[in-house]
């Protein structure tokens, strides 16, 4: 297909809140390396068409912020660092439910960010943290999992493994950018961005006490629990 015909595909898909557009805008950067200035010519033009719409209100708002998101060169927010505040949100649960991290004030969470439900390495994490439930609880700490799966996918995951912990929903990956678990991949030469598995051990005060970047799941349900044991009490 000619460019201008994937330009206006990539376009369609802007209009329609899609979320192909960073694909397709990859395919064209690969395959029409030479003609890249007309290409960035075209997504110059498509990002001033949206803001017009949005200013009018001729197309909802929030498919509009949505398409004008993906079209903005992405960039990856710093970690956030033991000795922080941690981060406020509300995110829908797996069940439906609206959870906010101040739900929580007064006792330890435990917060990890995976990449996908059902996926072989979230499984194992997940199944660890669940094995070890009744240990969190003594400590009285929560453990909370965020991924950008959406509600019914985390109900499934849930169901299916039996999970004793909320899996809440972070579509649009805000909370993993504000703590700074939304970072560049590159998985054999290709780019992409996606969610850094990592956790954040938040403690009573709503301060950052440590955090596991780039997680490695063998073994980190000890870790976590012996930062735990670790917390003043």
């Amino acid at each position: 297909m000619p460019i201008a015909g994937e330009a206006l595909a990539c376009f369609s898909e802007f209009f329609r809140g899609g979320e192909n557009c960073n694909e397709r805008n990859s395919f064209l950067g690969h395959r029409y390396r030479n003609q890249k200035a007309a290409f960035s010519a075209i997504v110059g033009s498509a990002t001033a068409a949206l803001r017009f719409l949005m200013t009018f209100s001729i197309i909802p708002r929030v498919h509009l912020q949505r398409s004008l998101k993906t079209l903005a060169p992405t960039t990856m927010s710093d970690w956030i660092e033991a000795g922080q505040n941690a981060p406020a949100f509300q995110l829908t649960a797996d069940n439906g439910a609206k959870v906010r991290l101040t739900d929580f004030q007064g006792q330890p969470v435990v917060l990890y960010f995976y990449p996908k439900d059902d996926t072989p390495g979230c499984t194992k994490e997940a199944c660890a943290f669940r094995d070890r439930s009744r240990e969190f609880e003594q400590l009285g700490a929560v453990v909370l999992g965020i991924s950008p799966d959406d509600q019914v996918s985390h109900a499934a995951f849930r169901e299916k493994y039996n999970l004793n912990f909320r899996l809440l929903a972070d579509p649009d990956h805000q909370v993993a950018e504000h703590y700074g678990a939304w970072r560049e991949k590159n998985l054999y030469g290709k780019k992409s961005m996606g969610v850094q598995r990592s956790t954040f051990l938040i403690d009573a005060a709503g301060k950052v006490a440590k955090v596991w970047k780039r997680v490695q799941v063998a073994g980190h349900d000890n870790q976590v629990l012996d930062a735990l044991r670790s917390l003043p009490r």
